[in-house]
């Protein structure tokens, strides 16, 4: 790791305990499996750039609306973990295979990539640039049975907790990004409704923008200001959601560089 990389982790984590201690007080959750109240450090997770991150060109932040099965963890360890014992499971695994091959496409300004995600992973750790980082707005770990169905009630909750109109920790954490115009910041079905708007907009701090469409209607364009710059959002259908990878998510993801602006 370099200096600059070591720094930028240091800041990362010190952001993380102050945004565990400023929901530490806060209301125990109860449990929906067992009717127990646990308290919300029991729930709180980590997240950012995977390992690499600060080292690659052209990034993509994968903005997720909550963790899953995660609790106590944080999310990027967790990640490099799991997948450097079995790669070739990234393969059979929509989500992941789908931001990998963004991600690469993004890195090598392509519009498609005929390398596997277990290759691109492969070719990310040996190269330590890894250009994808993971938050997720709620840092409330999704640990129920039903975790599949995502828990708006818990992720509301923590937006709540968090108190952003007091200190933005959101933006915060994707100001330690180091962002530029060349990198992406993708979400899924965000804007669905589940998540209250008036949250979203304290999260984004009114910054972001909507700039255009994809004619298919598979994915929505804006810009959002992080740190002075205008960074491309693009927000998409779930990554899990059954379609052909190429044409439901690939495609419509890079389709958002003709909106980037030029790198300075």
């Amino acid at each position: 790791m370099t200096g600059n990389a070591s720094i930028l982790a240091q800041k990362r984590a010190a952001l993380m305990a102050d945004w565990k201690a400023q929901v530490a007080s806060k209301a125990d959750i109860v449990f929906p499996d067992d009717g127990k109240s646990y308290p919300t450090t029991d729930y709180f997770c980590t997240d950012g750039p995977v390992e690499g991150f600060d080292n690659a060109k052209n990034r993509l932040v994968v903005l997720g609306r909550e963790a899953r099965y995660n609790s106590k963890q944080d999310y990027p360890t967790h990640f490099i973990k799991t997948w450097d014992k079995n790669p070739q499971g990234l393969n059979t695994i929509a989500f992941f295979r789908r931001v990998l091959k963004i991600a690469y496409c993004l890195e090598h300004n392509l519009a498609s990539t005929s390398k596997t995600a277990a290759e691109i992973y492969t070719e990310f750790r040996g190269n330590n640039q890894f250009p994808v980082s993971f938050i997720e707005v709620s840092k409330y770990s999704n640990d129920a049975d039903n975790g599949a169905v995502s828990d708006y009630n818990l992720q509301n909750r923590f937006l709540e907790d968090s108190e952003l109109d007091k200190r933005n920790y959101f933006m915060e954490e994707l100001e330690l990004h180091n962002l530029h115009e060349g990198d992406m910041i993708i979400s899924n079905n965000l804007f669905n409704g589940g998540i209250k708007s008036k949250y979203l907009s304290l999260m984004f701090d009114n910054t972001l923008i909507k700039i255009g469409s994809n004619k298919d209607g598979k994915a929505d364009y804006y810009t959002l200001e992080v740190s002075g710059k205008k960074i491309l959002f693009v927000d998409l259908y779930h990554l899990s959601s059954i379609g052909n990878d190429q044409d439901l998510f690939i495609t419509p993801a890079l389709q958002g560089r003709s909106y980037r602006q030029p790198i300075k």
